[in-house]
């Protein structure tokens, strides 16, 4: 003998549990997507933060250290003092190029006004040949410090370039004096 029994009310009842049970799982999900969107967006907000204010930095600011606030996390703050660091080495780097570019320019300078002056004084009057021939020689003297001192300052660009490279040696000071 079989005994059946109506399942349509217990189909029913699975159905909705099983419905349920999606829909549930599924507002789980979207719920924690959103917390988790939500934790990350507001962990990050100091990186975005130290991101912003390193892309409104100017030119002009390169020497002032990044400001290392109690809402930077403590993950970034030895990257920061890092860069702190860094920024501190450019700028020292970029004032010892102002620095040199004074200071050839003025030995430039120098050499230049005199033999401008030589020769205009040269050229200011009647003079005898051998008056002009005493005058470019002083020209002379001053060009050969002058080219000296370019030649000098095309080695060091050639050396910072990497086109030419230093070899050093031991030297004796007693020879080197000598």
């Amino acid at each position: 003998l079989f005994i059946c029994y109506d399942t349509r009310a217990l189909d029913r009842s699975l159905y909705r549990i099983r419905r349920t049970l999606v829909v549930g799982g599924l507002a789980t999900l979207l719920l924690l997507g959103i917390v988790i969107h939500l934790v990350i967006r507001r962990s990050l907000r100091p990186l975005q933060s130290l991101s912003a204010d390193l892309s409104s930095r100017s030119e002009g600011s390169i020497d002032q250290p990044i400001e290392i606030t109690p809402s930077l996390p403590v993950e970034l703050r030895p990257q920061t003092i890092a860069f702190n660091t860094l920024l501190h080495r450019i700028f020292e780097a970029r004032q010892r190029d102002r620095d040199f570019a004074l200071h050839a320019s003025h030995e430039l300078r120098t050499p230049l006004a005199g033999v401008q002056a030589t020769l205009e004084n040269a050229l200011a009057g009647y003079r005898t040949a051998p008056d002009y021939r005493n005058r470019i020689h002083q020209a002379l003297d001053l060009v050969i410090p002058l080219r000296d001192s370019v030649s000098r300052v095309l080695y060091l660009a050639r050396i910072q370039s990497g086109e030419t490279q230093l070899h050093l040696e031991e030297a004796s000071l007693p020879t080197l004096l000598h």
